[in-house]
């Protein structure tokens, strides 16, 4: 099967978050939504990381959190009802925040919060360092 078939699967079932455009930078999605962005280096790491991805969608959602990644030149997303355009310019961006690192946390501001590794990479210590910061402690405290 090939990768663009096992995304396309997936995204379906991406919970509605954007209702706007199509984002066509990272810079749309600022003070909207976090992102969490990967590079997908084969089919194996693809179908984990959606396994996990799917158990753990009422967190994503709760931090307004969705993942675009990359393999090669194409980009796929969760957790967007509007699938982003698949801009070069996007794409560059994407790998620009990248560089060398298998996935990076993008805050609500645009700025690089965390990188990590595919060798330790569990979404728990993504919650764990968005919950760390301000912009979510004052979203906790307004649920209140």
């Amino acid at each position: 099967m090939k990768l663009s078939a096992i995304v396309t699967g997936f995204a379906a079932f991406s919970a509605p978050l954007l209702a706007q455009e199509s984002a066509k930078s990272l810079e749309d999605f600022r003070w909207e939504h976090r992102i969490l962005l990967a590079k997908i280096e084969n089919e194996k790491q693809l179908a984990a990381f959606n396994l996990e991805l799917d158990q753990y969608a009422p967190e994503l959602l709760d931090r307004k959190l969705v993942v675009l990644y990359t393999e090669g030149d194409h980009l796929w997303y969760r957790f967007l009802d509007t699938p982003p355009v698949e801009s070069g310019k996007l794409i560059e961006q994407i790998g620009s925040k990248l560089k060398d690192q298998d996935l990076v946390l993008i805050g609500l501001d645009g700025g690089a919060k965390a990188q990590f590794d595919w060798s330790n990479f569990e979404l728990q210590n993504v919650f764990a360092q968005i919950d760390r910061m301000p912009m979510r402690r004052a979203e906790l405290r307004e649920r209140q």
